[in-house]
């Protein structure tokens, strides 16, 4: 048991289920002790409320899959795993933080999906708490482990993941984790400003160690005014955020983001480098992610035997389904599978959907309520090449189509991923 306070909150669905293939989130713990420069998530949410770290009750999650094994699927998070959708270990705050050697936590969530056979990617840059004990339960497990990486710059990196292993030890953990079997993908998240083409190295050094994938993101800003920004231009000898306003950043949602005329071709170009290397790539930038050899998001899960389950109720998939006439409507969706019960209380408040029924909407209801685009709501729009084509179906639901330029790509990416080998 945990010395821990309970982190109620560490298992659920993500925001980005819009787009995301991996929604249902798992963090160990509630905060993240490797203090990257560009990571502002402790400056939302619960984090900021000066709360002690906390961690989830294993025992709990046991409790819980033996229940929804015997049939009592009770919530959205309990229909997502009776479904058999992969988790994400790792998705606000890394799973491997300097608690994990005392608490043990994130260990035990291991050998219990290893017990019970549900399938999960671990992000992490904790790579130096990976020893046998953790091997043992990745290999006797279904896991694909997945190490961030910005540069191989031993310097650089101690500047911007100030705590993190370095990244040779990142390089090491790679390697010790393939030469097991263990299936192994780099993220290379976020791409530093001025420092983007040591994308390229970190794919070379990270084939080299026995990866097979590779994803790439592009860096983002939070809206908000913290020392993390000043940190990183400290560390990258310029203004970030002036750089940003003079690339011609614009703002989505609580972000700011770089162009797409910038972002496409350097994604073009990391995707090429990767494929020389013998890797299979995704764009993680949420615009572009149907630039990606798998259709799994950005994790590449899909391409890995036994991670075909992937969620799919989304607006990527709708997209996908609708490439080959390249018509793009609601009723794509209308075969995928989708879970029933409310998410309201995995939703931001401010973007909760009004209860009518006492139980609150489920993500049907977000998906159809935000097509047609709404004032800071998603809809196919903020994925890049779909357009307005003027028409609706007879529910009122717009029908979009794809740019020519976009149409061609994400063929290509199709095709790509056929010839990906698993």
């Amino acid at each position: 048991m945990s010395s821990r306070p309970n982190y109620r909150y560490g298992l659920g669905v993500t925001s980005q289920f819009y787009f995301c293939s991996l929604p249902l989130r798992l963090d160990p713990y509630s905060q993240c002790s490797f203090g990257c420069r560009y990571c502002f998530a402790a400056e939302r949410g619960g984090a900021k409320r000066g709360r002690g770290l906390q961690a989830i009750d294993v025992e709990a999650l046991r409790r819980r899959l033996s229940r929804i094994s015997e049939g009592q699927v009770r919530t959205v998070v309990d229909e997502l795993l009776a479904r058999g959708q992969p988790l994400h270990i790792g998705g606000m705050s890394d799973p491997l933080v300097r608690a994990e050697e005392a608490e043990g936590t994130t260990l035990r969530i291991l050998d219990l999906l290893a017990e019970t056979g549900h399938r999960a990617v671990v992000s992490t840059k904790g790579v130096e708490l990976l020893d046998d004990r953790y091997l043992e339960a990745l290999v006797r497990g279904r896991f694909i482990v997945q190490i961030s990486l910005s540069s191989v710059d031993e310097s650089l990196m101690r500047r911007v993941d100030l705590r993190a292993p370095s990244p040779t030890r990142r390089i090491e953990a790679m390697r010790y984790l393939s030469d097991a079997g263990v299936p192994v993908s780099v993220r290379v998240q976020p791409l530093l400003p001025t420092r983007e083409r040591d994308a390229e190295d970190v794919i070379q050094a990270s084939a080299e160690a026995g990866a097979r994938h590779a994803s790439f993101e592009h860096l983002k800003l939070g809206v908000e005014s913290w020392p993390g920004t000043d940190g990183l231009s400290a560390a990258l000898g310029l203004d970030v955020v002036a750089d940003f306003r003079r690339r011609g950043a614009r703002r989505v949602g609580r972000k700011w983001i770089l162009p797409v005329d910038e972002r496409l071709p350097r994604q073009l170009h990391l995707r090429d480098c990767a494929h020389r290397s013998g890797l299979s790539f995704a764009a993680a930038d949420n615009d572009l992610l149907l630039l990606s050899d798998g259709e799994c998001c950005c994790s590449g899960a899909d391409l890995i035997a036994g991670f075909k389950d992937y969620y799919r109720f989304n607006y990527v998939e709708a997209v996908r389904l609708g490439l080959a006439r390249n018509r793009i409507s609601f009723d794509r969706l209308s075969d995928v599978w989708r879970p029933s019960a409310t998410i309201s209380s995995h939703v931001n408040s401010r973007s909760r959907m009004p209860v009518s029924d006492g139980r609150g909407a489920g993500v049907e209801s977000y998906i159809r309520q935000n097509w047609n685009g709404r004032p800071n709501g998603h809809s196919p729009l903020a994925l890049w090449g779909v357009t307005e084509t003027g028409d609706s179906d007879r529910h009122g639901l717009a029908i979009y189509e794809l740019t020519a330029e976009a149409c061609s790509l994400y063929r290509q990416s199709q095709q790509n991923n056929s010839a990906t080998p698993v």
